[in-house]
């Protein structure tokens, strides 16, 4: 298992200069640089993005229903983004019901993809940063990839290559397959047929068409 002292570089939005990124410093292995950020509040990766809140502010997010505008922002940027929420976000306030935040969640999960993560205090959100960035950043080695090595069927092995391409997510390449039929088709298409399909940023297009079009070496 990998350990404290992995290299890890985060880009924090300027906002959050405060207990957590004090504590994210603070960790070996771990960099912080300050920015502002159009999106989310951590930027582990080109396609990992963290939106951090409070449980209250979860709750009040949800209420106003500033969280899914939020959610679709991040979506908009970002291939695989997460929310992570510190302190409970169930008790009864500002006039919801759990069962509201549970339909939020199922909502962002189920529906958009972004999974919720809790952490009961700054400690814990301070590692938990941690290390998702080193496992979206690459640098815990030596372990099982998050892919399947050997895919067992033909299903799991077109999805294998269309997931191999840079910054492609699970469920971009079931989006990308459902777009264009083949995988061959995938990995034909231009940037603007790329940027068609459900999902698809500007960002992650340039990087699909720039490898795909790159000599070796080069």
């Amino acid at each position: 298992m990998p350990h404290i002292g992995l290299p890890a570089h985060i880009i924090a939005d300027n906002a959050q200069q405060g207990r957590l990124a004090e504590r994210l410093e603070q960790i070996q292995g771990s960099t912080v640089a300050y920015e502002a950020l159009d999106a989310g509040d951590f930027v582990l990766s080109d396609e990992v993005v963290l939106d951090y809140k409070s449980g209250t502010d979860f709750i009040l997010a949800v209420v106003e229903q500033d969280l899914f505008e939020t959610a679709n922002r991040l979506k908009a940027q970002y291939s695989r983004p997460i929310f992570l929420v510190e302190g409970d976000f169930f008790t009864h306030r500002f006039h919801q019901t759990p069962f509201d935040v549970h339909w939020a969640i199922s909502y962002l999960t189920v529906v958009l993809g972004i999974p919720v993560l809790y952490t009961p205090e700054a400690e814990h959100s301070a590692m938990f940063v941690y290390a998702l960035a080193v496992r979206a950043q690459g640098a815990a080695t030596g372990e099982e990839s998050w892919r399947p090595a050997k895919p067992e069927t033909r299903r799991e092995t077109i999805r294998f290559l269309v997931e191999g391409l840079p910054g492609v997510s699970p469920e971009l390449a079931r989006d990308l397959l459902r777009h264009f039929g083949t995988a061959r088709a995938v990995f034909a298409a231009d940037k603007d047929e790329l940027l068609a399909v459900a999902g698809m940023t500007d960002k992650i297009a340039s990087r699909i068409t720039d490898v795909l079009d790159s000599k070796k070496g080069k």
